[in-house]
């Protein structure tokens, strides 16, 4: 009986060698795709994050300041419906304070409400309309700042009670805006501060700058350098950070 021994031999060293190579090979790049894959949906939910967070916060922001200075009343001047009352001056709508310590630039504008009560706080609360309230004090007042050390939008409703609006805003800067002689020009939080009552009653537009952070590392971020309102803004801690802007412009010469 003839026996082909040829036939019968097994897969040689080279042959096992090779088809070890392949598979190891096509696993990396299997698992490459899935890193590539998952890191760039972490990329894609931070920034929806991040981005959700910032028109979520402009949302109350805007619809603040761009009441500053309402009154309720046509007759009435801005320095009879604003009377002086520390901290503000009489006339004054708008008071800012320059960050400070673990806090942001923050605002806090002053305004009285409307007969139908559409004019709300940040929790909610209509403002009462001057003819409703009993006594002098006939103005609220909103005020907005961050928490820098736990990354908080906050925001100090008419009764006084801080609530936090939004999560993951690292930091919060503001910029003045007035026209003079057909021009615009821009203030710091911190240049207003010692300005006077007539400087502090035309002001025009308010421009808010926020920097968004995400809540977790990413190892896809690289460093941040930004620059925002002059001021330059750099970290390398492997966080994702985005800066939004929006400018807002202030009627208030509106009555109701």
């Amino acid at each position: 009986m003839n026996t082909n021994y040829r036939q019968q031999q097994g897969v040689g060293l080279v042959e096992l060698m090779i088809s070890i190579t392949l598979s190891l090979f096509i696993t990396a790049i299997v698992l490459s795709l899935l890193f590539s894959t998952k890191e760039s949906y972490i990329v894609h939910d931070d920034a929806s994050d991040i981005q959700s967070n910032a028109r979520f916060s402009f949302l109350f922001l805007s619809k603040a300041i761009r009441h500053a200075g309402y009154k309720a009343s046509p007759r009435d001047s801005l320095e009879g419906a604003f009377p002086d009352k520390l901290p503000f001056k009489q006339g004054q709508f708008i008071l800012t304070e320059p960050a400070q310590n673990n806090e942001s630039d923050k605002i806090t504008v002053r305004l009285q409400g409307r007969r139908d009560g559409a004019l709300e706080d940040c929790s909610g609360n209509k403002i009462p309309h001057p003819d409703t309230i009993s006594g002098n004090e006939k103005t609220f007042y909103i005020s907005f700042w961050v928490d820098k050390t736990e990354k908080n939008l906050l925001c100090e409703d008419i009764n006084r009670n801080v609530h936090i609006l939004a999560n993951n805003i690292e930091d919060m800067h503001l910029s003045f805006g007035f026209v003079e002689n057909n021009q615009s020009r821009y203030m710091l939080s911190k240049d207003l501060v010692n300005a006077n009552v007539d400087t502090l009653a035309n002001i025009k537009f308010v421009s808010v700058g926020l920097v968004m952070i995400s809540d977790k590392k990413n190892v896809l971020s690289k460093d941040t350098n930004f620059n925002l309102f002059g001021k330059t803004i750099q970290h390398s801690d492997g966080y994702s950070r985005r800066i939004f802007t929006e400018t807002i412009y202030i009627p208030n010469q509106v009555n109701g």
